[in-house]
């Protein structure tokens, strides 16, 4: 059970509100079809402190634009730091998405079971290297094989997208937050 209270809309002043809706018109459109319900738990719960919420999701939209990621690219790196994290709330958020993105379902089995051998090429490397960054393990070796692939710019980015997830799982684990669904599992049993 959650350990604090997920925030209302009658909590909120009216220029907070819509914080808590899931998608608002910045949202990408890959993302809309996605959402089952119009309020997360997710911002339910970063609402308590709405300032950083409205922060916390312009930088992720920053993220989204700037980092030269294509989408499946993008829930690469999520569902890695996810798996890595073994955090079921961004986990569960993320498998339908990465589906619609065009990874398979054994691939997203794959990253659940961190069996990274699935992937070629530069996709490896990326579900490795966001491994390595989450577990704090990133060594010269790792580095430099995805430097080999792509600009600094795009590493760096890459390390702020996994980042950004590395901080939201370790709250919305401390916090206790509940996925709004049944839990699609680490081995996809209730998708």
């Amino acid at each position: 059970m959650v350990r604090v209270p997920y925030v209302t809309k009658e909590d909120l002043s009216e220029e907070d509100r819509d914080l808590l809706r899931s998608f608002r018109a910045d949202t990408p459109e890959e993302y809309r079809h996605l959402l089952s319900t119009e309020e997360r738990n997710v911002y339910r719960t970063l609402a308590h402190v709405p300032e950083s919420l409205e922060q916390f999701r312009a930088f992720g939209g920053t993220l989204r634009e700037e980092l030269d990621l294509d989408p499946r690219e993008r829930e690469l790196v999520i569902l890695t730091a996810a798996s890595a994290l073994r955090s079921a709330y961004e986990w569960h958020q993320h498998v339908r998405i990465g589906l619609a993105e065009g990874l398979s379902r054994q691939e997203i089995l794959a990253i659940s079971n961190r069996n990274y051998e699935a992937f070629e090429d530069f996709e490896r490397t990326l579900v490795e290297y966001v491994d390595s960054y989450i577990t704090g393990s990133v060594d010269d070796e790792t580095y430099d094989a995805l430097a080999a692939c792509i600009d600094e710019s795009k590493v760096v980015g890459i390390g702020l997208l996994a980042g950004i997830y590395l901080v939201i799982s370790r709250q919305m684990d401390a916090l206790e937050v509940e996925t709004e669904e049944p839990f699609v599992g680490w081995d996809l049993e209730n998708l």
